[in-house]
């Protein structure tokens, strides 16, 4: 009798021992990315980081999949030599980019980088080789897949490492590299252009022709006629923004009166001097502002004088009455500078100064005269 209680008791404790076994063994494996643990020996350990798998012949990177059961080798040995208790990741016959396990119930998502998410968690989860078990097709020879393809097989020794019997590929699994950045293609170098001809402020069209007219007043130091008033009228060509080719011509007149009396008779003399001059060159232009520009020339030309001279003598009742009337020509010079503002788009207007010496044979042997004039003028540009 003591003997069948103590073999009874035996029996007892093995059974439990067995069941207490069962229940902490290895778990089954997992699809959650984290650490898949099907039985000792053959874990794959997640580190949530993307994780892409190489062709160890080639070299090049391969197609993966969410990790699923049927990849890892256990117990059952219920699929062809395979452990399918964990499901098959199942890509999307409409958008490759996505997979689904319907054992598990975990969709997934295939990112930029190859690197797959859980679409429920967004953390990236373990990956192997994609394999002809992940894809539906003809056969439905394994439980409704196509393994035509054989299946990637994770290395019990060594988890980065896969292998495809039925390929005879080997794989090894590396970090996922980041997406490939866009780089904007180098701004195009502007292809410099001439710069433009003359434009006056507020037109924006180029003005090739400009035409002053003006008030000149010119005071000759030599002459017995020394105050002039008239008018100047100049043309120019801008042959660019700065430079122009032109002349001028101006009109000035003048008179003078002098005279003396005494007990018995008086004199007087009337002195007219009409002048004209004819100068042409050159004209540089400097634009300081959008609206103004200063601008100076030298110009050669000739000179052309008329004088009328008006005597009268009166003795008593007597009047005398005399008059003379002669020309001169001479070369002439024109140093200037003047000041323009623009007012409205075609029309300016400033002062000028000039120093403008003539060469007419005197008497007194002074070949050069002197003569300064300033005016004010405006300029129409077209």
């Amino acid at each position: 009798m003591k003997m069948l209680i103590l073999a009874a008791l035996c029996v007892g404790l093995a059974m439990a021992t067995g069941k207490a076994d069962e229940q902490t063994g290895p778990a089954e494996a997992s699809l959650t990315g984290q650490v898949v643990k099907p039985e000792a020996g053959n874990a794959h350990v997640f580190t949530d980081e993307c994780e892409c798998w190489i062709d160890v012949k080639t070299g090049k990177p391969v197609a993966t999949m969410p990790l699923s059961g049927i990849n890892i080798s256990g117990k059952g040995q219920n699929v062809e030599g395979y452990d399918a208790s964990g499901g098959v990741a199942m890509i999307d016959g409409s958008d490759p980019s996505r997979a689904f396990n319907a054992q598990t119930g975990q969709n997934f998502l295939r990112q930029p980088d190859d690197c797959w998410i859980d679409v429920k968690t967004g953390k990236p989860v373990a990956t192997v080789p994609l394999s002809g078990i992940n894809i539906s097709g003809k056969g439905q020879n394994v439980e409704g897949y196509d393994a035509s393809g054989g299946v990637a097989m994770i290395d019990s020794s060594d988890p980065t490492r896969a292998s495809n019997a039925q390929t005879g590929q080997n794989f090894v699994r590396v970090p996922c590299p980041p997406p490939a950045t866009t780089t904007p293609p180098p701004a195009p170098t502007p292809t410099p252009t001439p710069p433009p001809p003359v434009e006056h402020a507020s037109s924006g069209l180029p003005a090739r022709f400009d035409l002053g007219l003006g008030y000149s007043y010119m005071h000759a130091d030599d002459e017995v006629v020394q105050d002039l008033n008239g008018f100047t009228v100049s043309g120019f060509y801008n042959v660019n923004p700065w430079f122009a080719l032109g002349g001028e011509f101006s009109g000035l007149y003048g008179t003078e009166n002098q005279g003396f009396s005494g007990s018995a008779t008086s004199f007087s003399e009337k002195t007219s001097l009409d002048r004209y001059l004819y100068l042409f060159g050159p004209q540089v232009t400097w634009h300081p502002c959008e609206h103004s520009g200063v601008f100076g020339h030298v110009l050669v030309g000739g000179v052309h004088d008329e004088i009328e001279v008006n005597e009268t003598e009166t003795a008593g009742s007597i009047v005398t009455s005399s008059s003379t009337h002669s020309t001169a020509d001479a070369l002439a010079l024109d140093v200037g500078a003047g000041f323009e503002v623009q007012v409205t788009r075609h029309f300016s207007v400033g002062p000028t100064f000039d120093y403008v010496p003539t060469h007419i044979t005197s008497s007194s042997g002074n070949h050069w005269q002197n003569n300064w004039r300033a005016g004010v003028a405006g300029n129409f540009s077209f």
